[in-house]
């Protein structure tokens, strides 16, 4: 059990009409009546259901549904992006600001004893977790732009500081896969001019 995360790419001028009290039912069963377990990627709701045209779920590569992934995914960050290679490189530079943009916190920002800033009115509604109106995708999008050809180099950081033999995230290519997959979700909203919210869930 834990906490998971189920994400959406949106049309957000669609979504702004969505009532909050109605959202988490919209994306979670209407759209998707029958799509329990569907595979990893985009998955799109079948010709007449709601949401039709503008939302897009994505599925994540081997992570369950389970948001652990994600969190560790930042845990293993945290402990190649101050070795010799990474620190001061582009590549931290530009993953630092994707994952620090999504939902990862810095341990420098968690040593700030300053009050954390308060939900964004589109991240209370419905019951988000996260929620990024298509400016911040688009952002987000440019980090990846910069991370993307450089991931590859952080594989021997990688395996020498952060490699683990059990739980979430043990090896580079799950690292990896994780932060392509995010990189999916963010160019592909950014292209039709979308954002991407995710649920709890």
């Amino acid at each position: 059990m834990g906490l998971d995360i189920t994400v959406f790419a949106v049309d957000w001028d669609r979504f702004e009409q969505v009532p909050a009290d109605a959202c988490m039912d919209l994306f979670l069963n209407d759209a998707y009546p029958e799509l329990s377990y569907p595979g990893a990627g985009w998955q799109w709701p079948r010709p007449g259901l709601p949401g039709e045209g503008w939302l897009a779920w994505y599925r994540f590569r081997d992570t369950l549904g389970s948001f652990k992934a994600h969190f560790w995914a930042g845990e293993r960050w945290e402990h190649i992006r101050d070795t010799p290679g990474v620190i001061g490189s582009p590549v931290r530079a530009a993953v630092d600001g994707l994952l620090s943009g999504l939902y990862w916190v810095p341990p420098e920002a968690a040593e700030d004893e300053s009050e954390p800033p308060e939900p964004s009115d589109e991240q209370r509604r419905g019951g988000l977790m996260m929620s990024f109106p298509p400016s911040e995708v688009a952002a987000l999008a440019a980090y990846w732009d910069r991370a993307e050809p450089l991931v590859d180099g952080l594989r021997e950081s990688f395996d020498v500081h952060a490699a683990v033999s059990t739980g979430w995230i043990r090896t580079f290519p799950e690292f990896e896969s994780l932060l392509r997959d995010w990189g999916e979700v963010v160019r592909e909203a950014r292209r039709r001019g979308w954002g991407v919210i995710a649920f709890p869930l």
